[in-house]
């Protein structure tokens, strides 16, 4: 009988909703909003949908409870509400959103221009109200809309004016395509200050449709091609005692290949480091020079990290995060970045008991759409002594950075080489010819990245020739090295 009770009440909710409709509906069904607030991104995600005799409801990702409001003696929450509150409560024609304390905001989306409402109503009898001050089209993320804009008025609790930061505000809302402009619904209308609302949440990102910035998990994050390059700076030290180590180095893309079920990615990845390291205590210090070819394996298949989201275990790395934080990795590059946040929650007595806690070392990590990881950092380290970060890329035509300069390495010159003849015939010798290049090592890789082939000269030459009769046919990247571990780079074919 209540399961029938249920049904009956979700069916006529869902019969109100229907007169509602994608109407200026600040939830877009199947979708979540990304908006920008800074340099900050933000997530408008319905975690849950249930009935309720009021309407239906739309329950938000959760995240950490504040520190501020945490008893540190106490387990921390990992179901607080993100900015945009704990739910929003749709009926036939009102939209509720929740602030901290549980109380409503009221949103009308089927009022027309002019036509006002009580908002938010004070303890003292103040009171905001809302009014439908514009109905235009507009554009936005390449979409052409109708669009109502709400603005706010403090009144005092004889319907008098009053004034305050609380009347700069508005939220616009398209016809289809849910909220446009936004406000933080979790502080409303508290802590009203130029700090908090001079920055409005702007849509620029829709997953349904897929317009705009989108959210950033492991498939788009490790999407590397063959040829791409990506220079990193490493260090670790503790001045003016003990070692302390600097790294500079280049990986180049060697080859990409993909599991059956394309759930992993393997790469492999032709690395040259120079390390430099400092003996504080003697004050000696030696360099040395490695070039390796290395193997690079990436689940793909990895939940979904959405901004705020509480998280109990990172994705990404050993590491636990409190939660996740998504910023761009500069204005004229529109990637972005997902960060670990500044707090990193541990588990102090079970599973479920959870404290703001540091251990030693911690980390916070950023990955960047298409670019891996691009920052770690020490969380007990002063700055610049336990770090590693990206300093420059190369994907395609982009570019992003400065570019490292490593006696162990030297861009790929293809005119400067010369195989011949190229395709080869299977079992006849290489002959290679280079212009002011002293060959002292060649290195060939097959097309999964495994070397099949390495061989020395005895006193360097700018033309080799070499017995390859052991490899197969097929498709060949072949290196060369001189004895300063410069190198260069080419292709090869065996019919």
């Amino acid at each position: 009988m209540l399961d029938r009770l249920h049904l009956l009440i979700l069916f006529f909710v869902l019969c109100s909703l229907n007169t509602y409709g994608q109407n200026y509906n600040p939830i877009v069904s199947n979708n979540t909003s990304l908006f920008e607030s800074g340099s900050y991104i933000e997530a408008l995600h319905v975690d849950s949908t249930a009935s309720d005799p009021k309407g239906l409801v739309h329950y938000f990702i959760k995240t950490w409870e504040s520190e501020a409001s945490a008893d540190p003696s106490n387990c921390l929450s990992f179901q607080a509400p993100t900015w945009a509150g704990p739910k929003c409560l749709l009926n036939d024609s009102s939209a509720f959103f929740f602030n901290l304390n549980m109380d409503s905001i009221c949103l009308k989306p089927l009022k027309e221009i002019n036509d006002s409402w009580v908002c938010y109503t004070y303890n003292n009898g103040q009171y905001i109200e809302a009014t439908v001050s514009k109905k235009e089209w507009a554009t936005f993320l390449g979409l052409n809309d109708s669009l109502k804009t709400i603005s706010f008025q403090l009144k005092d609790i004889n319907g008098n004016n009053v004034t305050s930061n609380i009347n700069t505000l508005f939220i616009e809302l398209s016809k289809n395509h849910g909220l446009v402009t936004t406000m933080n619904f979790l502080a409303f209308p508290y802590f009203i200050s130029p700090t908090t609302y001079t920055t409005t949440y702007s849509l620029v990102g829709l997953t349904n449709p897929q317009l705009g910035k989108q959210l950033i998990s492991a498939r788009n994050i490790y999407t590397y091609e063959v040829g791409d390059e990506f220079h990193y700076e490493a260090a670790n030290s503790n001045p003016p005692h003990g070692i302390g180590i600097f790294n500079k180095s280049i990986h180049t893309i060697l080859n990409v290949s993909f599991s059956n079920n394309t759930d992993t990615v393997t790469y492999q990845v032709k690395q040259y480091t120079e390390k430099n390291t400092i003996n504080y205590d003697t004050n000696q210090e030696t360099d040395t020079y490695t070039t390796d070819t290395v193997t690079e394996i990436h689940v793909l298949n990895q939940p979904m990290s959405y901004p705020e989201q509480a998280n109990k275990v990172n994705d990404f790395n050993p590491e636990l995060w409190k939660f996740s934080i998504y910023n761009l990795l500069d204005q004229n590059h529109n990637r972005l970045l997902l960060s670990t946040s500044t707090e990193i929650p541990m588990s102090l007595d079970n599973a479920n008991c959870w404290h703001y806690t540091l251990s030693d070392p911690s980390y916070y990590y950023s990955f960047a759409d298409g670019l891996g990881m691009v920052s770690r950092t020490s969380s007990v380290s002063p700055p610049g002594q336990d770090y590693e970060q990206l300093v420059y890329f190369k994907k395609g035509s982009e570019t992003w950075g400065s570019a490292l300069v490593l006696s162990t390495y030297s861009k790929s010159d293809n005119s400067s080489t010369v195989l011949y003849p190229n395709p080869l015939k299977q079992g006849d010798p290489l002959f290679i010819t280079t212009n002011n290049f002293q060959v002292s090592q060649i290195l060939i890789y097959n097309t999964t990245g495994n070397k099949v082939f390495a061989a020395t000269t005895v006193n360097g030459s700018s033309l080799s020739t070499f017995d390859l009769s052991a490899l197969q046919q097929g498709f060949y990247s072949v290196q060369l090295l001189n004895k300063k571990n410069e190198s260069l780079a080419t292709k090869l074919i065996i019919k």
